[in-house]
């Protein structure tokens, strides 16, 4: 038998034998070796209890265990196992037994026992500090087990016991023990995990980490708060002094621009007593954090913004404790973000995730999606691809066209695979008058097209091109589904090609929903609320959303009826979008709600 195993069966043989001891005076006041200790003389310092335990005969178990310890924190496992092979257990007190079966369960992990470990370290109802311990052992011993998923649960209960200087590393360890899985487990485990799970943004940030979408839990939806300062209650936290980070100048001016008119024109019309002010984050991280640091010296601590994602990673690592955000772009993929973080984006995520969550919801399972090369339209597949395969349902088929394309013939072939077209209709024999009636024919079961629904994630130019070639091929016998930038304004002469389409889309950008002020009126004054509807939108959701985005992170279920339709914060402080549904009539949108999927 291999020397450590031995030793293990000896310690947990040994950790096993009591009898109650008497109780031991209490150690003196003042560490006699805590000048050696503080020097660093950690081996002179463990020799020094050793000889204390042999002077101070009462106190001999209370030094032996001190120089246990520090021979641990020397690193001397060799002489840790021998001072513990000398401490008599029978004379232990219950808290001298902890300390030792702590001190066991360290050697055992370092000499790799590790099952040895795991049954020592059963231990219930310990104190904070002794339970830290005892986690961090555990979640090694199940390391070096190979057993990452519960060595990250186990790290994930040790961080709730750690101040912040400790916490960091330990979040480390939790994302290594991650890293060892494959994507398909950790999407397993995150399919069992309820939106609140606290485990649920490690795994979801491995997966981003290799390059996946997470799909998203299901948030519930209870209850309406009212946007009226005067009737939300307790849901309303106004803040003094706002600031608004977005560009004016740059690559992203012009979005910049819009989102600052939608912020603003929200702001006057609700007359708030708040004090706004719009800072310039130019086009660099240095000029988005000279912006973060001229609103410093301005007495301003609530930030909106930045836009753009490289300045949102600058902002992040230059925030300071005390200071909030409502960020108006995700942050770069796989960064691991406090809880403190509210952020808000147009993500083309939420689109893809939507539309699947609503077609699986209408009892459609199976689908093709369609979208091009773009960033924007790629991220939209994957998200419904993640989302639907997490709900159960399936892509069947997926292509990509090339913008800006004529003929989509090639692309196609990918659906047409997967398609089963209805059988040629048999012309019905002329009825012959002086027959005797036919009984009434069985009524046929509907026709399996094989798939159920259409995604699409395209421009409306390509659009206008694509869906006809799809009704060539009778594919708009199935919902045809898209994302909301297959609408880009009042156009009813050509989108009459997309008949029949149905996308997501911000009810306020269709003169709809209850946001305030309304979009005709605003576009009397301002241009930008007519020509970019979606992101003055934006700027006016992130306005009223600042002072509402902790209620509804803390009431999940509650929810804000805003410009982008209804509005809720999941439990890692993201806004979640619930865009409403249009449906191309005569070239023009009509609110209309998917239908169910016929029987």
């Amino acid at each position: 038998m291999p020397r450590s195993l031995l030793l293990a069966g000896m310690l947990l043989a040994l950790a096993g034998c009591g009898s109650t001891p008497t109780r031991p005076e209490p150690p003196p006041a003042v560490d006699p070796v805590a000048e050696q200790i503080a020097a660093g003389d950690l081996r002179a310092a463990a020799m020094a209890y050793e000889e204390l335990a042999r002077k101070e005969r009462k106190q001999r178990i209370h030094y032996q265990l001190l120089a246990a310890r520090t021979w641990r924190d020397e690193g001397d496992f060799v002489e840790l196992k021998r001072i513990l092979g000398e401490i008599k257990l029978k004379k232990l007190v219950p808290a001298q037994r902890l300390e030792f079966d702590l001190l066991s369960a360290e050697y055992l992990v370092h000499e790799q026992a590790f099952e040895q470990a795991l049954a020592l370290l059963i231990m219930p109802d310990l104190p904070a500090t002794e339970r830290a311990r005892q986690l961090e052992l555990q979640a090694r011993a199940e390391s070096g087990l190979n057993r990452p998923m519960e060595a990250a649960r186990t790290r994930l209960a040790l961080s709730a016991l750690l101040d912040p200087k400790d916490r960091s590393g330990n979040i480390d360890e939790l994302m290594s023990e991650l890293g060892k899985l494959p994507a398909a487990s950790l999407s397993a485990e995150l399919r069992q995990l309820p939106g609140d799970a606290p485990m649920r943004p490690y795994i979801e940030v491995m997966l981003q980490r290799q390059k996946l979408i997470p799909p998203r839990a299901a948030l519930p939806v209870t209850a309406a708060i009212s946007s009226d300062p005067s009737s939300a209650g307790a849901a309303y936290r106004p803040v003094q002094k706002l600031a608004l980070l977005v560009p004016t100048r740059g690559e992203f001016a012009a979005a910049g621009e819009v989102i600052r008119d939608g912020f603003l024109a929200t702001h006057f019309a609700r007359k708030d007593i708040s004090k706004v002010q719009v800072f310039d984050t130019g086009a660099t991280r240095k000029s988005a954090l000279d912006a973060f640091q001229k609103a410093i010296d301005a007495g301003f601590s609530h930030f909106v913004g930045p836009l753009e994602r490289d300045q949102v990673d600058a902002v992040l690592a230059a925030r300071k404790p005390g200071q909030a955000f409502l960020l108006l772009n995700q942050p770069e993929p796989g960064q691991l973000l406090g809880v403190d973080t509210d952020r808000f984006a147009l993500a083309p995520e939420n689109d893809g995730a939507s539309a699947a969550e609503s077609l699986i919801g209408s009892e459609r399972r199976r689908f093709v999606v369609i979208g091009t090369e773009e960033d924007w339209s790629l991220r939209a597949v994957e998200a419904f691809r993640a989302q639907a395969e997490a709900m159960g349902a399936s892509v069947l088929a997926a292509t990509r066209i090339k913008s800006g394309a004529i003929d989509f013939g090639n692309e196609l072939k990918a659906i047409q695979a997967v398609w089963v077209p209805p059988p040629p209709q048999t012309p019905t024999p002329a009825a012959d008058p002086n027959a005797a009636s036919a009984p009434a024919a069985e009524p046929t079961a509907p026709h399996d097209y094989g798939i159920d629904a259409v995604f699409m994630a395209v421009r409306a130019p390509d659009a206008r091109l694509l869906v006809p070639q799809l009704k060539v091929r009778g594919l708009d016998v199935l919902p045809l589904v898209a994302a909301p930038q297959i609408f880009s304004g009042a156009n009813p002469a050509s989108d009459a090609d997309l008949n029949g389409v149905s996308f997501l889309d911000a009810p306020w950008a269709h003169n709809q929903g209850v946001a305030l002020p309304p979009r005709v009126e605003l576009a009397e004054h301002l241009p930008s609320a007519l020509q970019s509807p979606r992101l003055f939108a934006f700027g006016m959701d992130a306005y009223v959303l600042f002072s509402f985005r902790e209620y509804l992170r803390m009431h999940q279920g509650s929810y804000l009826d805003g410009a982008n339709g209804r509005l809720q914060l999941d439990p890692q402080g993201r806004v979640r979008r619930g865009l409403s549904w249009y449906r191309f009539v005569e070239g023009q949108p009509e609110s209309q709600e998917l239908a169910p999927a016929r029987p």
